[in-house]
């Protein structure tokens, strides 16, 4: 299976756009079209703040944030919120939630109208682009993007996004070491005139978007907000059948990168199959058929009937086998899910548990391997990549 490759990125640096890719650097006026990009976007009217729930939903944790900081805003209703789930225990989310002004998304997003319908455009804070390599961290890592007349701060705990604000001014290591009263690793960069080189710049960019599955799927547009939304409201069921499936509801924290466009089947074809995988588990009275909005969306790339590569069905039993006698704790994050294959990031407690993983590797038509092995920064548990495709005849 081919491995998906990392999305290039680019920033906004007086009347061009630096682009940064696998090529290099290009400095250019114009975005040329492409499947997927990061867009560095220096917020000034971003917060993060955190949040604890005893429950998962990313729509109700977000309905809840707007009730808890409603009566601190003079218009609520403009403000956008997208919640960043970092830990899951049982019916216990923790994480931290985006909140900023909607008109403020709309003006980057306006940049690249023309390339929405075809294109993956990612609308991040500024400084996510610059974070230095995961490593040993001390407790808080503060990065500051300084302009000409703006300076964006983004600040790291233990290894997450805890703090962003926006200023005039560059605020000082010693300042933020008071506020902060803790170990602190402290950076300043001029986007526009980088210290490392594109070469540098694309190796630590690549690190640190294989190091953080969490943000792949971050979007800080209204756009990219409405659609996040909507498809959790459409895979509600889906995830109540991998909970059962896998015996105990823990799969996905989220379901990130989840693509049915990627499937290559007609929509009726796929949509029939949906349901016969739900009617499988589900009582028919009670079948809630998930795709309806969906109707009309997928392409059609091959012959009707035709098995032209995978199918979810078989995915699903193979993980279903999989995780169902594995100990506790090791859980499946993310899902990509194509014809030719699948990739699931998950997180285990410890290396001990990897192992374990391979053993309970089902007999399969499958072929499964693990990789990209690694300790997730600020913590003792270990990430791992799961790839899965079809044996070669």
């Amino acid at each position: 299976m081919k491995r998906k490759k990392i999305p290039p990125c680019c920033f906004r640096a007086g009347e061009s756009f630096h682009l940064y890719s696998e090529e290099g650097l290009c400095k250019v006026t114009e975005i040329p079209r492409m499947e997927e990009l990061v867009v560095g976007v220096p917020f000034r009217t971003l917060s993060l703040e955190p949040f604890s729930f005893p429950f998962t939903h990313r729509g109700r944790i977000r309905d809840a944030l707007a009730m808890q900081y409603r009566h601190l805003l003079p218009h609520p209703e403009t403000v956008d919120i997208l919640p960043l789930i970092l830990s899951r225990k049982g019916k216990q989310a923790r994480g931290v939630a985006w909140i900023w002004n909607k008109e403020e998304g709309e003006i980057p997003e306006r940049n690249f109208q023309s390339q929405k319908e075809e294109s993956k455009i990612l609308h991040w804070p500024l400084p996510l682009l610059f974070m230095p390599l995961p490593e040993k961290d001390p407790e808080y890592r503060a990065l500051v993007c300084k302009e000409e007349k703006e300076a964006s701060l983004l600040i790291f705990k233990d290894g997450f996004p805890f703090s962003y604000r926006y200023s005039r001014t560059v605020p000082s290591e010693e300042f933020l070491r008071r506020e902060l009263g803790g170990d602190l690793r402290y950076g300043v960069v001029n986007p526009a005139n980088p210290e490392e080189s594109p070469e540098q710049f694309w190796h630590r960019w690549s690190t640190f978007w294989n190091a953080y599955p969490q943000l792949h799927e971050m979007n800080l547009s209204p756009g990219g907000v409405a659609s996040l939304f909507a498809w959790d409201e459409r895979l509600t069921p889906v995830l109540r059948m991998l909970g059962v499936l896998l015996g105990g509801g823990a799969f996905f924290t989220a379901l990130l990168g989840y693509s049915l466009y990627q499937t290559g089947l007609r929509g009726d074809i796929y949509e029939e199959k949906m349901r016969q995988a739900y009617g499988s588990i589900f009582p028919k009275d009670r079948i809630r058929d998930p795709l309806s909005q969906a109707r009309g969306k997928l392409r059609a790339l091959e012959t009707p009937g035709e098995k032209t590569g995978l199918d979810l069905e078989e995915i699903l039993l193979f993980l279903g086998e999989t995780w169902k006698d594995l100990p506790p704790g090791v859980l499946a994050e993310t899902l990509r899910f194509t014809l030719n294959g699948a990739e699931v990031v998950g997180s285990a407690p410890e290396v001990s548990h990897v192992q374990k993983i391979k053993n309970a590797f089902p007999q399969s038509t499958l072929r499964a391997s693990l990789e990209d092995i690694q300790q997730i920064p600020g913590s003792s548990s270990i990430r791992f990549t799961l790839y899965l495709e079809a044996q070669k005849q």
